[in-house]
């Protein structure tokens, strides 16, 4: 069917400090439950612990998305894993990220990242399948500065890493790529963002607007277009080329963008 061609992104920054920002709760479950998309990302840190995750599921009533978040600290030992919500229940949950920088890999590293990838951050929707790189663990592609910013995988000399790897990419069509802060190098960043949505693909990121490294007063009245014009929030490619949003929805501590597309 047309329809099942046809799938819509749901954008969601929010505003974080150095302290992280714990009045997500309200927000997240009126965005959730007022979406009308099929898949919906919010930025790192979604929400602040576990108890904000139970409230949340006793008010949640969106049963068509795919909601992909974030819990700053749902453990006393570990902080910021990832969660997945499915037709208004937690299918997935504690989606730990690998790594955060390109220093950190190496093939161990690498190889738990791949494994984990396969075996726990892959989702359907509408025949789709949609694979989660957790912020910096889209550095496990690297850019050849000499040709052009090229992208390849980063551990291309290592052959059964770049096997798994190809055969892991070859079947994703959507990345999705929650974000915790804006990650420099946007010319870098773009290089990737068109790897990744070649071929009939699509590549979604977003991340928070952090007031660590944007100092605007929060209780500024124009604060809230400060932070949707805020470059590096949020991006949406398919086949290689930027998606502009269809709906967009700004308040004071988020912005949300709606984005269509639509498969051949």
């Amino acid at each position: 069917m047309k329809d099942n061609k046809i799938i819509t992104f749901q954008l969601i920054s929010f505003v974080v400090d150095g302290n992280r920002n714990k009045k997500n709760l309200n927000n997240f479950i009126k965005l959730i439950n007022n979406s009308k998309s099929d898949i919906i990302v919010f930025s790192g840190w979604s929400l602040y612990n576990a108890e904000d995750l139970k409230s949340a599921q006793k008010e949640i009533q969106n049963e068509h998305s795919i909601v992909f978040f974030e819990i700053f600290k749902d453990t006393p030992d570990h902080q910021h894993r990832g969660y997945v919500i499915k037709n208004g229940i937690l299918i997935k949950e504690k989606i730990e990220q690998i790594f955060a920088q390109s220093t950190e890999v190496n093939f161990s590293v690498m190889k738990t990242f791949l494994d984990h990838f396969e075996n726990n951050r892959i989702f359907e929707i509408k025949n789709k399948k949609i694979g989660w790189l957790i912020c910096g663990e889209l550095n496990y592609l690297k850019n050849i500065q000499s040709k052009g910013n090229e992208v390849q995988f980063r551990l291309q000399n290592e052959p059964s890493l770049l096997k798994h790897s190809n055969k892991i990419m070859k079947d994703i069509d959507i990345f999705i790529n929650p974000i915790h802060t804006p990650m420099g190098n946007q010319g870098k960043m773009h290089k990737r963002r068109e790897y990744l949505s070649k071929n009939n693909k699509a590549y979604c990121s977003v991340s928070n607007f952090d007031l660590c490294k944007d100092r605007y007063n929060n209780d500024d009245k124009n604060f809230a277009q400060r932070m949707k014009s805020s470059k590096s929030l949020q991006y949406c490619y398919f086949n290689s080329k930027p998606v502009n949003c269809c709906i967009e929805d700004s308040q004071k501590g988020y912005v949300s963008r709606t984005y269509k597309i639509e498969w051949q």
